[in-house]
């Protein structure tokens, strides 16, 4: 057990210095891609040193889990947008995901990894530059995230999948209160092309926004009846929904970054998602 907590201390070392490096200037994409992987390694040295010796500090492991979520969310808010670095992402959120979903030792690891995942598939299929990959993927992780949910305690959950995490970049606004509002954005900042796009995602995202919300409660309505009958929403009906409201606030988030190509195709998505959920909600 010494040598496991050897490598657990080691590995608490490596990840708080990866985000200290954050706070001396930013890191390069290939620097990231460099960090991820070896932060999906030092897990799987974890994975295998828990399957040979059967125990753990969970108190590190807990104190690892925060700095490491803490470090990919900081290097998503940096570089999703770049497939390369976001698929370095990805597979490092996987790799935390089995390990979570294998070992209780960090509860909410295993939601935050599976819809880390997820979050940077939907990122990879609404770039353009990746001609149409990651779909796999993007309903993989869907299904991992929503079992994970689910194991939880919870159905499509209120906050953003992000709300245990410290946040850096612009925060994911809550529906909890109502329709997600459209983000404002400055049209003098747009061109000519541009302007034509800003007119259609006013038009189509408050209808958006209205629509799943509607579904995500109707679904949470169908989910509290099935529970007092000690029966759960199919997995694939979970999964939809979150991924439909993903999508939305992945539009949002598009918006406000002055992407409005990428956030019509994620309203598109979003409304995709909840119509696979018509047959369960009715909406």
């Amino acid at each position: 057990m010494a040598l496991l907590e050897d490598r657990e201390r080691g590995i608490l070392n490596e990840v708080t210095a990866l985000n200290g490096r954050f706070n001396s200037g930013r890191p390069s994409a290939s620097e990231i891609v460099a960090e991820a992987n070896r932060l999906a390694v030092a897990y799987g040295d974890l994975a295998r040193s828990r399957e040979a010796s059967g125990a753990s500090d969970y108190a590190i492991q807990r104190q690892i889990a925060t700095m490491a979520f803490a470090w990919l969310a900081r290097a998503g808010a940096l570089y999703s947008a770049d497939p390369t670095v976001a698929q370095a992402l990805m597979q490092t959120y996987s790799v935390m995901g089995s390990f979570f979903s294998g070992a209780r030792v960090y509860a909410p690891g295993p939601v935050l990894a599976w819809s880390g995942a997820n979050r940077i598939a939907r990122a990879l299929v609404l770039n353009p530059e990746t001609g149409g990959r990651f779909e796999n993927e993007l309903k993989r992780y869907g299904l991992a995230w929503a079992a994970a949910t689910y194991v939880a305690g919870g159905v499509p959950p209120p906050e953003p999948e992000t709300s245990a995490l410290p946040f850096f970049g612009d925060p994911p606004e809550s529906a909890a209160e109502g329709p997600l509002p459209l983000p404002t954005i400055d049209e003098s900042t747009l061109s000519p092309v541009e302007k034509p796009l800003l007119e259609e995602v006013r038009r189509r995202f408050p209808i958006t926004a209205k629509h799943v919300l509607e579904a995500r409660l109707a679904l949470e309505q169908l989910a509290q009846r099935l529970q007092q009958q000690n029966l759960k929403l199919n997995n694939q009906d979970a999964a939809a929904a979150l991924m439909m409201r993903g999508f939305l606030e992945d539009a949002a988030g598009l918006v406000r970054a002055g992407q409005l190509q990428r956030a019509l195709e994620a309203l598109t998505r979003a409304d995709y998602q909840r119509a696979s959920l018509k047959n369960v909600t009715g909406q």
